[in-house]
């Protein structure tokens, strides 16, 4: 056995995630170049991978079967990669989808300059023949209806060759024309996938997907958008029957047509809001009863702003009938796409975000399992794609050999995918300088088990290859040899509610006490600054979850913004600076030294706190949101803020939300707030919890966003985008003013112009020209720039505070070992790509039998 030599703990790592559900089980990490920005619950980064080392290779035993035995607290129900939407229901593609490139550690066979072996990664062709080549200009002149800009010579036209003999798990072969036949059904109208938008906007967008994605559909424009009113629309000839409400961003509920989150005012057809109790008041509402008693002229919100962020127009305006030839990816000669952006892409950003191709299905499985159902609206389309094994399809390593809802998931080599036949997929060990085959597991077993106790349980039996280390075990295993800690990239940010009409719709609903609580003061910035300064974010984490640390920025550590060289944000000049600013750091008590100056700093003033909640209690009295009927200079009402919890409370749950109060009210002894402070869990919303948050039913939580490790920049558009942020039902990036100094010249735009312009749209300043910032567009220098002066916007805007820095702590089995020890932010430890075996499958049973059945750690 391969005994661990050294450990290794990258502190310096992290992104963003959300702590919805503290989870259990093991999660192991691909090697793939894909990327994409997704939602997330705690849960699932509580257990990630851990790994361990051990001594020599195990010969492969004939017939020998190597089962990944992991687990899950949360199985998929369906796996269409054109609609999944949380990472609970990607995990099936993470053993049965391959891509055009793939990422690999460097060593021998893949050779980095300047870096020492499995220190870095490199590109490798996968379903690829070979690196796609620059066709622009020929593009340009052969396909005009792309309108690449004449003066662009490269970076917007790819021509790739597909490798020989891919095939689907059945054997057919897989051809150009599935990825183009593919991503044509993932963009139809009619169908109004949830993926679409990972391929038809943003930075890596094909050229023109959006025109098709959305042709004929209807699109909603706010009144406020459009910059007028509902009365000059009425007055320039416009009619009832074109007004409609965004119920989903008023409300929170669906349309009438559940397709579309809006419904005109002349609706009267009702719709269920899952947060009020059936039989309650306003269980069911529709268009026009939002229109009559809020938005419209004589509704309660006339005249408050609401009317115009919520009420608008619909229009159509893309073509009906748009064709997919317009659209940029196209057959260009024997077994060869050609790829055709709407931005200029190149090298790594272009083979891994912008060729990732997770949109591959196979057509007629595809178009066998598509529904048409007729409503009252119209044509509704439903899809059964990717629900069992019979409508599933492999093209990578593994595929699906048996499939139980909520209680397992297994999978089995994929004998055609063509890598087990290739060169391509080996590596040359550090250790004994042998070459070897990659993906030595020939069975993955994803079991449903929703208890840490029950996972513990089941690993010290042999029976799972890891154990994410819950806060009770870190003293027991944190010394183990086979204790790994893994930095994640999450920022959890304690978030507040700002949705000032539905807070005020809770204090007025029946069962409220004004006169006992009040929901109305968290909305204050001095109440928000207090409580970010009342938490000690390192004591917080050790206390919770000591696997984890303090958390300072909105750009946690581990985000990579040149891949090139594997250069970190946060270690840039900007980041620091960025952070020294908001925390009111003086350099000079640091000898101008900026290292030294973010490590002191600790977000924690307690005095800071106590000012800042008297402060807020006095403007609460002033506003009317709390009152002192007694005159004894305390508040009558407890400020209280409801957990948004997906599940029932746990043990974590329970330590997070005493530390929370007790630091809180700890800080506010001696103001008009001291024992008035509370955040009390919801009942279990279960996924719903983000959209409890975005809608103001609930207030709180402590959560975030993952994904897009290799991509900063792109954080900054989650962050101002209403249709992704948390607070994005109250707080408009479009209506503050940023002033950036970029070569010696200050620039004034919107906070969210900033954010579209550094990910590449055109937009035009206060100065009245036109700026593109994005990938390749401008100086790397001046896009750090940017970001660290939007983050540092975010920061002050205080619609959350971040607190705690994702990370985990887990136990890797002695059945396995990792190739690689070194944590990586992009490629993990490997995943199941390096994963070596101590035993087989017979070999292990036998020893955990020889233990005993109950294996020490």
């Amino acid at each position: 056995m391969r005994k661990k030599k050294c450990f290794s703990l990258l502190l310096a790592v992290t992104m963003t995630i959300s702590m919805a559900a503290c989870g259990n089980g093991s999660e192991d990490a691909s090697g793939s170049g894909s990327g994409g920005s997704s939602q997330d619950t705690q849960e699932s980064q509580d257990s990630q991978e851990s790994q361990d080392a051990q001594d020599t290779q195990t010969p492969a035993a004939e017939n020998a079967t190597y089962t990944w035995n992991t687990s899950a607290s949360t199985l998929p129900a369906g796996w269409n990669p054109h609609t999944y939407q949380t990472a609970d229901d990607a995990v099936y593609f993470d053993y049965t989808t391959d891509s055009l490139y793939s990422l690999f550690f460097n060593d021998e066979l893949h050779p980095l300059e300047g870096r020492e072996a499995f220190d870095g990664y490199v590109i490798v062709p996968s379903m690829a023949a070979d690196f796609p080549v620059d066709v622009t200009e020929q593009v340009k002149a052969s396909h005009p209806q792309f309108n690449i800009p004449e003066s662009a010579t490269s970076g917007y036209a790819w021509s790739v060759k597909l490798r020989d003999g891919l095939k689907w798990d059945d054997g057919t072969p897989i051809t150009a024309q599935d990825f183009v036949d593919s991503l044509e059904r993932c963009l139809r109208p009619e169908l109004l996938n949830y993926r679409s938008s990972d391929y038809n906007r943003g930075t890596y967008a094909v050229v023109n997907a959006e025109n098709y994605a959305l042709a004929g559909n209807p699109v909603f424009q706010s009144f406020a958008e459009a910059g007028t009113t509902y009365a000059d629309f009425i007055e320039n000839g416009g009619t009832d029957d074109q007004v409609a409400v965004d119920m989903n961003g008023f409300w929170g509920v669906t349309g009438p047509d559940s397709r579309f989150n809006w419904g005109y005012i002349t609706d009267d057809t009702m719709v269920r809001d899952p947060a009020v109790e059936e039989g309650q008041e306003e269980d069911y509402v529709s268009a026009k009863y939002l229109w009559d008693n809020y938005l419209g002229p004589d509704g309660s919100y006339a005249g408050t702003g609401y009317d115009l962020q919520f009420a608008g127009t619909i229009s159509y305006p893309y073509e009906a009938d748009y064709s997919f030839d317009n659209v940029g990816l196209f057959v260009s000669g024997d077994n060869e796409l050609t790829f055709v952006y709407a931005n200029a892409l190149e090298g790594f950003y272009l083979m891994t975000y912008g060729m990732s191709t997770q949109y591959l299905v196979k057509s007629d499985l595809y178009d066998a399992n598509l529904k048409e159902t007729e409503s009252a609206s119209g044509s509704v389309w439903s899809s059964t794609y990717g629900t069992s094994m019979d409508t599933s399809v492999s093209y990578g390593p593994y595929k699906m050999s048996e499939f139980q809802a909520d209680k397992l998931m297994h999978f089995i080599k994929n004998e055609n995918w063509w890598g087990w036949d290739s060169d391509v997929y080996t590596y040359v060990d550090p250790q004994d300088g042998n070459t070897y085959h990659m993906y030595q597991t020939t069975d993955v077993d994803i079991q449903y088990v929703k208890e840490a106790a029950t996972n513990k349980q089941m690993f010290l039996a042999g029976q799972l290859m890891s154990y994410g280390l819950q806060s009770e075990d870190f003293d027991q295993y944190r010394t183990s040899d086979y204790y790994y800690a893994t930095p994640a990239e999450t920022i959890y940010f304690l978030l507040f509610n700002g949705h000032e009409k539905v807070i005020k719709e809770r204090e007025n609903a029946a069962d409220f006490d004004k006169n006992t609580t009040d929901l109305e003061m968290q909305m204050l910035e001095s109440f928000r600054r207090a409580c970010a300064v009342a938490i000690d974010r390192e004591n917080f984490a050790a206390t919770v979850s000591p696997q984890r640390q303090g958390g300072y920025a909105f750009v946690g550590n581990t985000y990579i913004y040149d891949p090139e060289t594997c250069a970190y944000y946060r270690d840039t000049p900007q980041a620091k600076q960025a952070l020294v600013d908001f925390y009111s750091i003086d350099l000079n008590d640091y000898n101008g030294d900026l290292d030294t100056a973010v490590a002191a700093i600790t977000g924690y003033d307690p005095e800071t706190a106590k000012d800042k909640f008297q402060e807020a209690y006095e403007e609460g009295i002033e506003k009317g949101y709390i009152t002192d009927t007694d005159g004894d200079g305390k508040s009558d009402q407890t400020i209280t803020m409801i957990y948004a919890m997906s599940d029932e409370v746990n043990d974590f749950y329970s330590k997070t939300l005493e530390y929370l109060n007790t630091s809180l009210n700890k800080a506010a002894e001696g103001t008009g707030l001291e024992g008035k402070i509370l955040i009390t869990p919801s009942a279990p919303v279960g996924n719903k919890w983000s959209d409890n948050l975005r809608n103001g039913v609930m207030d709180t939580q402590m959560a975030g966003w993952s994904g897009a490790t290799l991509d900063p920049f792109g954080m900054a558009d989650t962050w101002t985008d209403a249709n992704k942020a948390y607070w994005g039902n109250w707080f408009d990036a479009s209506k503050y003013d940023l002033t950036i100094n970029l070569d010696g010249a200050d620039i004034t735009m919107s906070v969210r112009d900033w954010a579209l312009c550094l990910n590449g749209e055109m937009k035009t300043a206060q100065d009245g020209k036109e700026y593109n910032f994005g990938y390749g567009q401008t100086s790397v220098d001046n896009r750090l720039n940017i970001l660290a002066a939007i983050e540092k916007f975010m920061l002050t805007a205080y619609n959350c505070v971040p607190i705690m820095q994702n990370g985990s702590g887990s136990l890797l089995s002695q059945q396995v070992y990792y190739v690689v020890e070194e944590y990586n932010p992009m490629m993990k430890r490997g995943g199941i790509q390096y994963l070596k075996y101590n035993y087989n499958d017979a070999e292990w049973a036998e020893y955990v039998a020889s233990q005993g059945g109950t294996l020490q750690y």
